[in-house]
């Protein structure tokens, strides 16, 4: 029965748990089928707090398109140089108009 579950004999997933002081957090959870010394299969179940992870990542994504505003919307020539002095992006601006 337990291969049906989780073919793999493992799963993971995040989901919403609530503390025992009844805080609702994000948890990543990690489930693993183990065979006990007697031959029993039993559930090893893990959860762990990602509220930290997710609020970093929130945050990230935020300064990313910051960034990317700041790039696409700035009237001067901005422009990315690779190690080799080849340029690897450059804003609207740098574009000529008249062609």
């Amino acid at each position: 029965m337990c291969q049906c579950i989780f073919p793999a004999g493992f799963t993971a997933f995040e989901s919403l748990h609530k503390t025992k002081e009844g805080k609702i957090v994000p948890v990543s959870v990690h489930v693993r089928i183990i065979e006990t010394e007697d031959g029993e299969l039993v559930n090893l179940v893990q959860y762990h707090d990602i509220s930290q992870k997710q609020e970093a990542e929130r945050l990230l994504e935020k300064m990313h398109q910051q960034l990317k505003s700041l790039f696409q919307f700035n009237p001067d020539f901005i422009f990315m140089l690779n190690v080799q002095g080849f340029f690897t992006n450059v804003n609207p601006a740098a574009v000529p108009v008249d062609l």
